[in-house]
Order: C-alpha cells, then structure tokens, then sequence
C-alpha cells in the first residue's frame, strides 16, 4: 500500500509543472500576436496619414537672368565737307647770315692790336694748323699798327673781313751794335760812331684767342767797316736787314 502512495504523488506533481510550462507558452504567444496585431496597426495607420496630409515639397526656384541693358551711342551725322581745303606748308624761317663788315687796313689793324696783349678777338677765326690753308694772316707793328710788310703777303693769305684772320705776326726791328769808333766830328768834337745790324724779329699770335705760337730772330747783313773819314753827322754806319723771302718761308710752315 504504502508503494502505490508514492507513485501516485509523483504524477501529481509532473502534471503540474506541464501545465505551467503550457500556461507560459500561451501567454508568448498571445504577446507575440498583441506585438504583431499592433504593429500592423501603426504601420497602416502610418501609411494612412502619409497619403492624407503629404509632405510640401519644395520647387528649386528656376534662376533668372538680368540683362544689362548696354548703351548703344546714336549715330551722329558727319558733315560731308563740300570743299576740300588745301594745305600751304609754311616756309620755315631760315637765318639770314650778317654779312661782314669789310674792313680797311687800319680798321682791322685796329681790332687785332690787343692779340698782341694775348687777348683774343672773338669774331676772328679759330687757328687750327692741322687744317687745311691757307691760314690768313696780317702783319702789325710792336706798337699794334698796320705792316709795310703786308703788301708782300701771298694774295692767298690776305683776308678780306675780320672773320677770316686767324693768325697775327708782329714784326720789330733790333738793332745790334757790332762796333764803336771814335772820331773827330765837323765841329772838332770827339763823336762815337756805331756799325749797327738790322735784325727782325717775328712773334706768332692766334688771332682768336691771342695765344702765342711762335717766334723767331731773323739776323741782318753785316754793316759796313768804318772809314778813314764820314760823312759829316754820321753816328752808326747800318747793314741791310734780311729779306722778307726768309721770313716768308718761315711763316708757310704756319699759314699754308
């Protein structure tokens, strides 16, 4: 008896916990389903507001373009010219050179006189002896007066204005005394007589600038011997003085 008692509780109590197990099992299932059921639901109810109150949706605006209006300019009317004007060049002025002034022989021994004190004449011409001649020259005196000489002059190497001189030679005698002897003059008195060589002697100027070039001593012949008696008032006995052939030559090496 006691054997069948035991049994009896033991399937009892496996009977229970089964329809615990089946108790849970249904309650998942019914939240599964409530889950389900109610998913449906919002997502028809989703759908449903969708369709009924659509989202704007918002137009890309179209861009627009501004025209600049740009200005056009009118047209102007150009006057046709009915006559044609001709032009007349203007003559350009030319310079009309001063003619120079001819001088006379004293004038223009004159304006070169201070050549001589080496001050310059502007109007005269600059002396450049490279260039080609003939340099035109004039002869003056120690004292700045006219030469005698100058009518010796090559025709070439005369000037006919100012303009054209450029150099000027001044030329002055020197005498050398040689010899001295006593002697008994006309009236019983004792006199001293002299035999004297003429020298010339020539200085160089530039006309332009009165700068000194040159110079040069030209010797005399030699004066005569004294005699046994002379001529009553004598007191130098003179020898010639030298050519102007030599003097001449000496001054082409500057004129021509």
């Amino acid at each position: 008896m006691t054997h069948f008692s035991t049994a009896t509780r033991k399937t009892a109590g496996g009977e229970r916990w089964l329809l615990i197990g089946l108790g849970f099992i249904l309650v998942c299932v019914c939240l599964g389903i409530t889950g389900v059921a109610g998913y449906l639901v919002w997502r028809q109810s989703t759908r449903s507001g969708s369709q009924a109150n659509p989202l704007p949706v918002l137009e890309t605006p179209t861009p627009t373009f501004t025209l600049t209006p740009s200005l056009t300019p009118s047209p102007t009317n150009t006057p046709v010219p009915t006559d044609t004007p001709t032009l007349t060049p203007s003559p350009v002025p030319t310079e009309t050179p001063t003619p120079e002034v001819t001088l006379s022989p004293s004038q223009m021994a004159e304006r070169l006189a201070v050549v001589l004190q080496n001050e310059g004449v502007p109007e005269a011409k600059p002396y450049d002896k490279d260039a080609k001649g003939p340099h035109r020259i004039v002869f003056l005196t120690r004292d700045g007066k006219y030469h005698d000489w100058n009518q010796y002059r090559n025709p070439a190497w005369v000037p006919s204005t100012l303009g054209q001189v450029e150099l000027v030679a001044m030329i002055f005698t020197v005498n050398e005394t040689v010899a001295t002897a006593h002697y008994t003059g006309c009236g019983k008195k004792k006199i001293i007589v002299s035999r004297v060589r003429i020298n010339i002697r020539v200085a160089l100027y530039e006309a332009h600038t009165g700068r000194a070039i040159s110079s040069n001593d030209f010797m005399g012949s030699d004066p005569p011997s004294f005699g046994w008696t002379l001529k009553c008032g004598t007191t130098a006995i003179y020898g010639n003085p030298p050519p102007y052939s030599v003097i001449h030559d000496w001054l082409s090496l500057y004129v021509k």
